[in-house]
């Protein structure tokens, strides 16, 4: 087996559909789909999504005992994998058409890739399109992925061989695809870019976050912080700064868009924060970027 998808899924069996047969019109034919059910056995939800699953030769279902979170998903999913090649797909998005073709020719051509990260399509909730520079891959190695670095988990493609010297997702609220390749750079594994769209992400018309999404927020943001102050030495002090600028900017803009007009406000105080700590830094480039997006 050339490559393994693994969907997961949790909650939204509406578009589910959509996501497989994303994989099932791709170009590529070498492959597995595993579709990793995190709503708990024998739950309403879990037998709907059930149902959603179409009887082919490329699509095997798995469904966990419990409600487990992403990670554990996405780790069971590289569990059952036989793929030397590993995507990850989220259950509202879906790939375009030539995505495994593309990322596994670029990965036979340049084996000196633990993996790569290809660039992709961002629609609303009425499919309009989305032109950001949060779009595009940016890696490069452990500092630079920490400051500048941009990264979700559907743009990635990585050999199953490479993967198991991680840690695999390592199971916080919050930013997990972030910090998972934070713990592969540092051990060592590299990545390339690839600058054409290979994926559509669907952003959704949600409420607005709750006091329970920001003390997520807040905990996971604390458990990226631990991680990278044992790797302080690796970074300047003006870079010391600008990461500490860009973890308070993150909680700021999820405290900007609470259901709660006291934290809205509070988010105001947070930003104002935010620019006077940019003042000391020597170079405006920095100060900038520690502001807007």
């Amino acid at each position: 087996m050339k490559a393994s998808i693994i969907i997961t899924t949790f909650g939204r069996p509406m578009f589910l559909q959509r996501a497989i047969n994303s994989v099932l019109n791709q170009s590529f034919k070498n492959y597995e789909i595993l579709v990793i059910d995190d709503n708990g056995k024998g739950t309403v939800a879990q037998k709907l999504t059930r149902s959603k699953i179409p009887i082919n030769p490329y699509t095997n279902y798995f469904a966990l005992d419990v409600n487990s979170g992403a990670c554990v998903a996405r780790n069971k999913g590289v569990d059952l994998a036989s793929g030397e090649f590993l995507f990850f797909l989220d259950d509202d998005d879906e790939f375009l058409d030539n995505k495994l073709q593309d990322q596994i020719d670029f990965l036979e051509k340049h084996k000196n890739y633990d993996g790569c990260l290809a660039a992709f399509k961002r629609l609303d909730h009425i499919g309009k399109e989305i032109f950001s520079t949060s779009n595009m891959p940016m890696v490069g190695d452990f500092k630079s992925f920490v400051l500048n670095g941009n990264f979700f988990t559907p743009m990635l493609c990585i050999r199953k061989s490479s993967f198991m010297k991680t840690d695999g997702f390592i199971n916080i609220p919050r930013f997990q695809d972030n910090f998972f390749l934070m713990n592969a750079l540092k051990k060592g594994l590299s990545f390339g870019t690839m600058e054409i769209a290979l994926h559509v992400m669907h952003e959704h018309n949600e409420a607005r976050i709750t006091s329970a999404s920001i003390e997520k927020t807040e905990k996971s943001l604390q458990q990226i912080k631990k991680f990278v102050e044992r790797h302080k030495n690796d970074f300047s002090k003006i870079e010391w700064d600008f990461f500490i600028v860009k973890q308070l900017r993150t909680l700021a803009v999820t405290k900007y868009i609470s259901q709660e007009k006291k934290i809205r406000r509070s988010s105001a105080i947070d930003f104002m924060i935010i620019f006077l700590r940019t003042l000391k830094f020597k170079y405006l480039t920095i100060a900038f970027k520690s502001l807007l997006k």
